[in-house]
C-alpha cells in the first residue's frame, strides 16, 4: 500500500488542493480525484520517469492531457 502525501508550500498552502479547488469542469475533478486515489494501490497508470526520483503521470481527460509529477 503507497501513501499520498501533500508537501505544503512555505505558507502552509497546499498546491494540489489549491489546484482542485480551481477546476470547474465536475468530471476533470473527479477523474484527477480517482487516478491519485488509484495511486494509493499500486496502479499508477499512465506514467514515465522524470529524473531521479520524480515521475510525470498523464491524466487524459478527452479534451486536453493534464501532467502531474510525483516522488517515489
Amino acid at each position: 500500500m503507497n501513501t499520498i502525501k501533500h508537501y505544503p508550500i512555505s505558507d502552509e498552502r497546499d498546491l494540489h488542493i489549491e489546484f482542485l479547488k480551481e477546476i470547474r469542469d465536475p468530471i476533470a475533478k473527479s477523474k484527477i480525484s480517482s487516478r491519485v486515489n488509484r495511486m494509493v494501490t499500486g496502479n499508477f497508470g499512465d506514467h514515465k520517469p522524470c529524473r531521479e526520483g520524480v515521475w510525470e503521470l498523464h491524466i487524459d481527460l478527452a479534451i486536453a492531457c493534464l501532467k502531474d509529477y510525483l516522488k517515489r
